[in-house]
């Protein structure tokens, strides 16, 4: 038995060449935690309990060209680490621990696994040239007959220029793939009912705007990722400020897209003159702005303040001076310097309730350094 971060380490630092995968297989089952937490268990490699090889999984039909060519499935294939990307022990543990729909174990799923490529070379050896971690997580789940497709080099092709035609097809298969944005994850995350996904949609409903289709009739939000780090990390005291801002940012602004950054800053102004200390005193008690989302009858002055301020400026105008792991608190304090015009020391006031520290250089840098850089939306 070994620790998991020596375990890891062998597998970060697997020699370059070929490595059959049961070997790599007997690499990983030797990590200790991951053995007593029983991720091994859906396998004949469990040390206490185990299960024996489920060979019938798919259908022979799916089957019949592997088996025939290697009689043990996937204990006889071949990994070429030359061209493979690291293997990490976190990212494997991470798939034998994933849930189902419904919480369960997800163990080894077939529409999740696809199929996986293998190419056989002039020798006999088959290596998997694409889908090495996911033959892992069969192997972990005892499933040794998969689905595959599988490819002959010319029986007259050298092994190194094997090994150059693999490494060609894989970089193009897996290098220049596109991968998902967050946007992209959120719109099928409502369609299987995540939670963090429902969260999202809800208030993306309530603020009316659109993200992907998902609210549609609305102005598009911008900076997702933003947007989406303040609800799920809870960045304000109430997704309500939200709301508020996307309204006083419409009713100032009729752009068929709402500047995200702006959005969250603006939620994050109004919650900071909302918020109180322990003893129970506004944090902002020298600012006294009349906030609250307007009525029938009222407009409050931020949304006042907002409609003078786009007569002549874009939305983005408030995104400049960003400093970095403190994106919407900068926003907020340029809402105040810009739009609300506050005085120096109210300026100074309000970025000490943003968290900027009081002598610090960011905080010259916001009040001194006027900029007429556009950020992105």
């Amino acid at each position: 038995m070994a620790k998991a971060s020596e375990v890891a380490y062998k597998l970060r630092t697997l020699p370059l060449g070929e490595h059959k995968l049961i070997d790599i297989i007997k690499i990983i089952i030797e990590a200790d935690q991951y053995q007593k937490e029983g991720l091994f268990n859906n396998s004949p490699f469990g040390r206490i309990f185990n299960k024996d090889y489920d060979d019938n999984f798919y259908p022979d039909e799916i089957t019949k060209q592997l088996k025939e060519l290697f009689p043990n499935g996937l204990e006889d294939l071949w990994v070429d680490i030359t061209y493979q990307r690291v293997l990490k022990l976190k990212k494997i543990v991470d798939h034998l621990r994933r849930k189902d729909m419904h919480g369960g174990d997800l163990m080894f799923n077939k529409m999740l696994c696809g199929s996986v490529d293998i190419a056989v070379r002039p020798n006999g050896k088959g290596f998997v040239w694409d889908g090495f971690r996911r033959c892992i997580i069969a192997i972990l789940n005892g499933k040794r007959f998969i689905k595959t497709s599988i490819e002959h080099h010319d029986s007259s092709t050298s092994i190194e220029d094997c090994r150059r035609l693999e490494a060609f097809v894989y970089e193009i298969k897996n290098g220049e793939s596109e991968s998902m944005a967050k946007e992209e994850l959120y719109k099928s995350g409502i369609v299987y009912q995540k939670e963090d996904a429902l969260k999202l949609q809800k208030v993306i409903v309530e603020m009316c705007v659109d993200v992907l289709g998902t609210n549609p009739g609305n102005p598009e939000l911008g900076a997702f990722s933003e947007f989406q780090d303040t609800v799920l990390k809870e960045r304000l005291g109430s997704t309500d400020y939200l709301v508020q801002a996307s309204f006083k940012q419409q009713k100032a602004w009729s752009d068929p897209t709402l500047t995200g950054y702006l959005t969250c800053g603006l939620a994050k102004f109004l919650d900071t003159l909302d918020k109180e200390d322990e003893d129970g005193n506004p944090l902002c008690p020298n600012i006294d702005i009349h906030t609250a989302h307007p009525n029938v009858n009222d407009t409050c002055e931020v949304e006042k303040a907002l409609i003078i301020y786009a007569k002549k400026h874009k939305q983005t105008d408030l995104c400049a001076n960003r400093l970095a792991g403190m994106s919407i608190e900068s926003v907020a304090f340029n809402i105040g310097r810009l739009v609300m015009g506050l005085s120096k020391s109210q300026q100074f006031e309000l970025l000490t309730a943003l968290g900027f520290e009081a002598d610090s250089e960011l905080m010259n840098q916001l009040t001194l350094v006027p900029t007429k850089k556009a950020l992105a939306a």
